[in-house]
């Protein structure tokens, strides 16, 4: 992936380092395999396919050699490899110049604190208080929610109620 961001989200800033270290560790900003090494290893496939070596190219270089085919199929590349058959390039040029024009990758860790609704995040469920009082169930319409959705909510009751 050319691109991961990552956003860790904890009710505790406890973990955070940790958290961080961890991912810039698992996702590393260079691309792997190395493409210098991938294309300079195209052009030694290539060049022994062409030349019709195929007893020394083994069933996996044989794969490699069909799937960067289609990797590397562009005017660019070529032109590449018939600079380095001729010398007038050499393999360090080749890996640093395949190097350069591979994409990076941008990574980003970012951390997140978040208060309440700590039982979504904590391992053990904390256990109701036996004391709360229960409510009796009724028909009648009292309103649920606090005064912040009682403009949204209070035309759709009033409608249920005339029904």
């Amino acid at each position: 992936m050319p691109q991961v961001n990552f956003v860790y989200i904890a009710t505790s800033p406890k973990h955070f380092a940790a958290a961080r270290e961890l991912f810039l560790a698992m996702a590393p900003r260079t691309t792997n395999p190395d493409p210098g090494v991938e294309g300079l290893r195209y052009f030694h496939y290539r060049h022994m396919w062409e030349t019709k070596q195929y007893g020394r190219l083994s069933a996996e270089q044989i794969e490699f050699l069909n799937e960067a085919k289609k990797r590397f199929d562009d005017a660019l590349t070529d032109i590449r490899y018939q600079h380095w058959l001729s010398g007038q390039i050499t393999a360090g040029e080749v890996t640093e110049e395949f190097r350069r024009l591979a994409p990076t990758r941008e990574v980003s860790f970012r951390t997140e604190l978040v208060d309440g609704q700590a039982a979504l995040f904590q391992a053990r469920v904390l256990r109701r208080n036996r004391q709360a009082v229960e409510r009796e169930v009724t028909d009648s319409v009292q309103p649920t929610f606090g005064s912040a959705f009682k403009s949204a909510f209070e035309g759709n009751a009033r409608q249920a109620e005339g029904k």
